[in-house]
């Protein structure tokens, strides 16, 4: 597969899973019952959730010729993730409560924050490709 067309697929499946991750951030968020950093905790539980989630779909359609095990893929995904949920977390912090951009802005500029980071990570680490 050309590497245009796997941006273009993980772009897309990207796309998806970040509509299910939104979804599974606001079910989060409206019954997380900690007050203290209410938004960015449930950030970080929905992005754990989510990258098993990502893997399957990004195995699946993204990098379906990567010759990995289930597995070692997953466990090398989120490790690869790993660079993303520090650098989005972080950006997730700073928009929501030192520039108070509203929860929803936050959350879609955090997902960007790490899109480019997660696709060389994933392609080269967790899915061994070239």
């Amino acid at each position: 597969m050309s590497d245009f067309s796997r941006v273009k697929r993980y772009l897309f499946f990207g796309t998806v899973g970040n509509i299910i991750g939104w979804i599974i951030y606001n079910v989060i968020f409206f019954s997380n019952p900690f007050a203290w950093n209410k938004a960015t905790t449930s950030w970080l539980l929905s992005y754990l959730i989510g990258v098993a989630q990502q893997h399957e779909m990004h195995r699946r359609w993204t990098f379906s010729e990567s010759k990995q095990k289930y597995l070692d893929s997953l466990k090398n995904s989120y490790l690869a993730y790993s660079l993303g949920l520090i650098v989005s977390t972080i950006a997730n912090y700073y928009f929501v409560y030192d520039l108070e951009i509203g929860l929803q802005v936050s959350w879609l500029l955090s997902v960007i924050a790490s899109v480019v980071v997660n696709y060389f990570a994933l392609k080269r680490f967790a899915f061994k490709l070239t």
